[in-house]
C-alpha cells in the first residue's frame, strides 16, 4: 500500500511562536490526525435515502469516528489534564431554587419550545433537539455519537453537532463547510456558534433561538453572502427548506432565489 506525506510549514510571529514546545522550536514535526464528517441536509439527500443510498456518508462517518476515538484514547493515555469537560449548568426552577443538571440545555428547551417560539418561527414548532453534554464525560460523548451511526435515521445531524464537541473537548481544530461554502454551511455555523454560548458562557437558555436568528439574519453569515453572490440573501427555496431538518433553517426574509 502505498503512503503519501504532506509536510506543511507554518509561519508564526514571534509571541506565537515563543508559546511553541522546545521540540517545535528546533523544528521538530506536529502529526496531524484528520477526520471527515458528512451527514447530507437538502433535498438532494433526501432523495439518496429514499431511493438510493448512502454508503459513502455511513462509511466516511465510521472511519472518522474510528480515528476520533482512536486519537481521544492517546490524548487520556498521554496529557488527560487537556481534555475540556464542561460542568453541570446550574438553572432556576420555577420556585426559584437552583437546580442542577447534568443533561445540558437543550433538552430542557424541548418542553418549553413552544412558549419560546413565536408565530414568526414556525420553522421550528415541534422541532426535535439533541441532548447536549455538560457534567458528561468526552467517553459518554463519544458513546452517544457511536449510538446515533448505528441508528440507521435520515438525517442524523447529531453526528455533526457532537463530533463538534468532542474535537472542541480535544482543543482541535476544524473547518465546516458545504459545497457552496455560504448557505448550509452559515446554518451550521450559526446553530454551533449559539449553542456555545449557552453551554459554555452561561447565557440564558430561554434565549437560544432568538441568539441564532439575530446571527443568521445580521453579521458576517449575510455579509458572507454578499461576497459570493452580491446579495445578503441564502440560496433557498421555500420548497427546498421543507426538507431541511429544523433546526438549519433561516429565518424568514433572509432567503430566496439568487442570482449570481
Amino acid at each position: 500500500m502505498l503512503f503519501i506525506c504532506f509536510i506543511f510549514r507554518i509561519f508564526l510571529d514571534e509571541t506565537s511562536f515563543n508559546l511553541l514546545p522546545q521540540r517545535l522550536k528546533e523544528g521538530g514535526l506536529m502529526k496531524i490526525h484528520p477526520t471527515f464528517f458528512n451527514v447530507g441536509i437538502n433535498q438532494e439527500q433526501t432523495l439518496a435515502e429514499k431511493f438510493g443510498d448512502t454508503i459513502v456518508q455511513d462509511y466516511l462517518n465510521r472511519e472518522s469516528f474510528q480515528r476520533l476515538a482512536e486519537y481521544h484514547e492517546k490524548v487520556v493515555q498521554m496529557t488527560p489534564q487537556t481534555i475540556r469537560n464542561y460542568p453541570k449548568r446550574s438553572c432556576t426552577s420555577s420556585t426559584g431554587d437552583n437546580t442542577s443538571s447534568s443533561m445540558g440545555f437543550l433538552p430542557r428547551m424541548r418542553s418549553t419550545l413552544t412558549s419560546q417560539v413565536t408565530s414568526s418561527s414556525p420553522h421550528w414548532n415541534n422541532t426535535t433537539l439533541d441532548a447536549t453534554t455538560n457534567g458528561k464525560t468526552t467517553y459518554e460523548v463519544l458513546d452517544k455519537i457511536r449510538i446515533a451511526l448505528g441508528s440507521n435515521r435520515n438525517k442524523p445531524v447529531e453526528i455533526l453537532q457532537l463530533t463538534d464537541e468532542v474535537c472542541r473537548r480535544l482543543n482541535g481544530l476544524r473547518v465546516t463547510s458545504c459545497k457552496s461554502a455560504k448557505d448550509r454551511t452559515a446554518m451550521s455555523v450559526t446553530l454551533e456558534q449559539a449553542s456555545i454560548l449557552v453551554q459554555e458562557h452561561q447565557i440564558e437558555e430561554k434565549t437560544f433561538f432568538a441568539i441564532l436568528s439575530a446571527m443568521r439574519s445580521n453579521g458576517t453569515r449575510l455579509e458572507n453572502t454578499m461576497k459570493n453572490v452580491g446579495q445578503r440573501k441564502y440560496a433557498f427555496a421555500s420548497v427546498q427548506l421543507m426538507t431541511f431538518p429544523k433546526l438549519y433553517r433561516p429565518p424568514d426574509g433572509t432567503y430566496g432565489k439568487v442570482e449570481n
